[in-house]
C-alpha cells in the first residue's frame, strides 16, 4: 500500500477508489488497473490538495527500487486512458509543467459501509487491462450478477494479454551494437536477420554500408558521395536494398534499388517521401506520399508502376514521413498520422482491399516508423516524448531526425501498448526495422549534445560556453539589450540566459511546448514562438511573462518579429505553404502575396528587406524543381536577389542576416566540422565566416550590435544497434 492510504476510500466523479481492496469501481463495475497505475492513483487522491512532484511518486510507487522517470510516465498514461482523461483538457490529473502533476476533481471520503454489497464483496487485484471511459459497460436490462460479470472480464483480460504479448520481452532485452563511427543515420535488418544495411553520414557525404552481423565483416554498397540517402529496405528475398536518394534544393526524393552485394543503382520511382513497405508476396510496396495541404498511403508494383491512392488526409490531420507497415497477412496496412490541431499522433489500420480504416491507437508522444512482427501479434515502433525535429520535403530540412525515445509494442487487434526499452538510451524515430526469421530489432541510437556558445565578433575562434545539459536546437534570438538570449530546449522549454550564464525560464500556459523557431522582437517587448498542441504563434513579454496566441491557423510555423516590433512573420500550411504576417497585437493575418509555394520569412535588421526560401521550376536543360533563397523589398515585395541555396548548406540550420544585411549566413558542415559561410546579396563565391576545428552547429544568431555570435553548437553521434531477446 502506498503511504499511509491504508483503509481510505474515495468517491469522484462517478468513479469509487478502494484503497484497501486494491479496487477503482465506475457506476458498481470494477475498472482493472495494473498495479503501479493503481499505487501512483491512490497517492495522487491521497494528496490532492497540493502539486505532487514526480520525485515523490516515484519514491512511493517504486519504495525500494531505483526506476527511470518513464515508468511513471507510463503510469500517468494507463491511468488517464483509464479514466477517459485526457492531458489537454484534463479533467482529473493536470501536468503541472517542471514541477509534477495534481489530482483536480472534487473527491469525497468514504467509509465501508457506504459501499454497495456486491462492490465491498468484490476480489482484489484486478486483470491488467485499460478500459477508456467510452469503454464502460452499460446496464442491460436483464442485470447479469456481478461475479459472472467479472469472471468474463477476466476470461476476456486474460486472452488479450495472451495474444497481444510482446514481441520480445521487456525483461530479457539485449541490446549490441554494430557501428562505433557515430555516423549512422538511417538502418535496415535482413529477412533473415544475418545483415544490417545502414548509412553513413559524413557531413555532406552519404555512403551505404553492409555489414554481416555474426563475422562483423562489412562491404560499402554504395560509395560516399553528396545527396542525401536515407530510407533503406531490404527487399522481402533480401537480394535488393531500397533506398531514397535526393537533394532538397532540387525538389525531392527518388526510390532507387541497389544489388546487396553491390552494384549498379537502378531508379524505381521518383517522389517517394518515406521507407516503402513490402507485400508478403513482394510484388508490390506501400509508402507515403506528402502534396502540400495532402498526404497519402500509396500502393506501388516492385517495379514501380501500377500506382494507386490507398488512403489520403487533409492537413491539420496528416501521416506521418515515418512510413507505413504492410502486415504479414498481407490484409492491412498499419500507418501513423497525426492531428496537428489537436497535438495527438495515432495508429490506424487500413485495409488494402478497400482503404477502410480504424484508429487502434492515440497518444501525445510522437509515433515513428512503424513495424509488424513476423507473426501479425502487433506492432512495433518508436515513442518519443521529446520534440525532435520532423521535416517535410517541401520545408528547408531534411528528414533526419536528431532525438528519439523508447521503442514499443503495440498489440494487435487491440492496440494494446507496453514498453520494450528501460533504458535511458534514445532511439531514433526513423529507422526501426524487424527481422522476418528472428527475434531481432534494429534501431539507430542518439546522443545529442547542443549547448550555447559566445563570442566576441574579433575572436570568433574563441567561444565561450554558458549553458550546460539542456540542448539547444533551432533558431535562437537574442534581445536589445544585447545580453540576453531566448531559446527552446528539446523538452520544448522557453529558456533566457544571459551572457554571463545567468538563466530563467519563461512560463507557458499548461500542458504546451515551444516547437519552433524563437525570435525576440526589436523593441525589447515581447519574444514569439510557435506553441503546441495547436501549432499556433505565441507571444510572451520576457519580463513579465503573459503568453498570449497571436494566430489560429492548422498549421503556423517558423515566426520571425519585425525589428521594430511592429509584426510578426511566419509560414502557414493553408492551401500551400505560404509566408504571412500577423500585427504582435493580434487580429486578421496578411498574406503576402507571393505567388510559389515559400518558407520561413526572415526580417533584415533594418527592416529594410525580407528574405524567404521556395522551390521553383527550371525548365532547362530539363525541367526540375530547385530550392531558392530569394531577397524582396519589405516595403513594395519587389523581388531584388534571388539565388539557388549552396550546395554545402546543412539543411537543418536555416540562414540569418548578415549584421550589415550584406549577406546571408549559413552552416556548411563538412567531415562532421560546422563552420558559417556567407553568401553576398550581389553574388559571388560565399566566404568563410568562422574556422572552428571541431564540433557542430545546430543553431546561431548575430546580437543586433553585430558585436556577439551565438552558437547551439555541440555533437550528435548516432550508430546502429540491435536489440533482441536476451532469452
Amino acid at each position: 500500500m502506498v503511504g499511509s492510504s491504508a483503509g481510505q476510500n474515495w468517491e469522484f466523479d462517478g468513479f469509487k477508489l478502494l484503497a484497501d481492496k486494491r479496487l477503482l469501481v465506475c457506476d458498481g463495475t470494477p475498472v482493472p488497473l495494473m498495479s503501479k497505475a493503481f499505487d501512483t492513483l491512490v497517492f495522487l487522491v491521497a494528496n490532492r490538495h497540493r502539486v505532487v512532484t514526480k520525485d515523490e511518486l516515484l519514491h512511493a510507487v517504486w519504495p525500494d527500487v531505483t526506476v527511470e522517470e518513464g515508468n511513471l510516465t507510463q503510469q500517468i498514461f494507463l491511468l488517464r486512458k483509464a479514466l477517459g482523461d485526457n492531458a489537454q483538457n484534463p479533467r482529473y490529473i493536470v501536468t503541472v509543467p517542471g514541477h509534477g502533476y495534481r489530482f483536480t476533481a472534487r473527491v469525497t471520503e468514504i467509509s465501508a459501509a457506504d459501499l454497495p454489497a456486491d462492490v465491498a464483496a468484490a476480489p482484489q487485484s484486478p486483470p491488467p487491462t485499460v478500459w477508456t471511459r467510452s469503454q464502460r459497460p452499460v446496464k442491460a436490462a436483464v442485470l447479469v450478477s456481478s461475479i459472472v460479470a467479472l469472471g468474463t472480464v477476466l476470461a476476456l483480460a486474460w486472452r488479450s494479454t495472451h495474444r497481444e504479448r510482446p514481441y520480445i520481452d521487456p525483461a530479457s532485452i539485449h541490446v549490441t551494437r554494430v557501428t562505433e563511427t557515430g555516423k549512422a543515420t538511417n538502418a535496415a535488418i535482413s529477412p533473415d536477420g544475418r545483415y544490417v544495411a545502414y548509412v553513413e553520414n559524413d557531413g555532406d557525404e552519404y555512403s551505404l554500408w553492409l555489414k554481416q552481423i555474426a563475422t562483423g565483416g562489412r562491404t560499402q554498397v554504395v560509395p560516399r558521395r553528396p545527396g542525401i540517402l536515407t530510407d533503406v529496405v531490404f527487399s522481402p528475398d533480401g537480394q535488393h536494398l531500397y533506398f531514397a536518394r535526393g537533394s532538397m534544393s532540387r525538389g525531392g526524393f527518388v526510390l532507387n534499388r541497389v544489388p546487396a552485394i553491390g552494384g549498379s543503382e537502378t531508379p524505381v520511382l521518383d517522389d517517394v517521401d518515406t521507407p516503402v513497405s513490402f507485400s508478403p508476396d513482394g510484388k508490390q510496396f506501400v509508402f507515403m506520399r506528402g502534396a502540400g495541404r495532402l498526404t497519402h498511403i500509396v500502393i506501388a508494383s516492385a517495379d514501380g508502376g501500377a500506382q494507386r491512392i490507398l488512403a489520403s488526409r487533409r492537413s491539420p490531420s496528416t501521416f506521418s514521413f515515418f512510413g507505413p507497415s504492410w502486415s504479414p497477412d498481407g490484409k492491412t496496412v498499419a500507418a501513423s498520422g497525426a492531428d496537428q490541431a489537436k497535438g495527438r499522433w495515432s495508429v490506424v489500420l487500413l485495409s488494402v482491399a478497400d482503404g477502410s480504416s480504424r484508429e487502434i491507437y492515440s497518444t501525445e508522444n510522437r509515433i515513428g516508423r512503424l513495424r509488424w512482427v513476423p507473426d501479425g501479434s502487433g506492432l512495433l515502433a518508436v515513442m518519443s516524448e521529446t520534440l525532435a525535429r520532423q521535416s517535410a520535403p517541401w520545408e528547408t530540412g531534411n528528414k533526419l531526425q536528431i532525438s528519439g525515445g523508447a521503442i514499443w509494442h503495440l498489440g494487435y487487434p487491440g492496440g494494446r501498448a507496453e514498453r520494450l526499452t528501460r533504458d535511458l538510451a534514445d532511439y531514433d524515430v526513423c529507422c526501426l526495422d524487424v527481422a522476418a526469421a528472428s527475434r531481432t530489432v534494429v534501431n539507430v541510437q542518439n546522443s545529442l549534445v547542443s549547448d550555447l556558445w559566445i563570442a566576441p565578433v574579433d575572436q570568433l575562434e574563441k567561444p565561450r560556453q554558458i549553458t550546460w545539459g539542456a540542448p539547444v536546437f533551432r533558431r535562437h534570438s537574442w534581445l536589445p539589450d544585447n545580453d540576453t538570449i531566448v531559446y527552446r530546449d528539446l523538452n520544448g522549454n522557453l529558456n533566457a540566459v544571459h551572457r554571463d550564464g545567468r538563466t530563467a525560464n519563461l512560463p507557458l500556459p499548461d500542458n504546451h511546448k515551444v516547437v519552433s523557431g524563437v525570435s525576440a522582437c526589436g523593441d525589447g517587448r515581447y519574444v514569439v514562438f510557435q506553441l503546441t498542441p495547436g501549432n499556433s504563434i505565441w507571444r510572451v513579454a520576457p519580463g513579465t511573462g503573459g503568453a498570449t496566441q497571436l494566430t489560429s491557423g492548422s498549421i503556423d510555423a517558423h515566426p520571425n518579429c519585425s525589428p521594430d516590433g511592429k509584426w510578426v512573420y511566419y509560414a502557414s500550411l493553408r492551401d500551400k505553404p505560404s509566408i504571412w504576417r500577423v500585427s504582435i497585437d493580434g487580429g486578421e493575418p496578411i498574406p503576402l502575396l507571393i505567388q510559389t509555394e515559400s518558407f520561413e520569412a526572415l526580417p533584415s535588421p533594418s527592416g529594410r528587406l525580407i528574405y524567404y526560401s521556395t522551390f521553383e521550376w527550371d525548365e532547362r536543360p530539363v525541367r526540375i524543381r530547385r530550392l531558392r533563397w530569394v531577397v524582396i523589398s519589405a516595403q513594395d515585395r519587389k523581388r531584388l536577389f534571388s539565388f539557388e541555396r549552396p550546395a554545402d548548406a546543412t539543411l537543418e540550420v536555416s540562414p540569418a542576416w548578415a549584421p550589415d544585411e550584406g549577406g546571408l549566413d549559413y552552416v556548411a558542415t563538412q567531415a562532421g566540422i560546422s563552420n558559417i559561410w556567407r553568401q553576398p546579396l550581389t553574388g559571388g563565391p560565399p566566404v568563410q565566416i568562422t574556422h572552428f576545428t571541431t564540433g557542430k552547429i545546430f543553431s546561431f544568431a548575430w546580437s543586433p550590435d553585430g558585436r556577439w555570435l551565438s552558437l547551439g553548437s555541440g555533437s550528435n553521434r548516432s550508430d546502429v544497434v540491435l536489440i533482441s531477446d536476451g532469452q
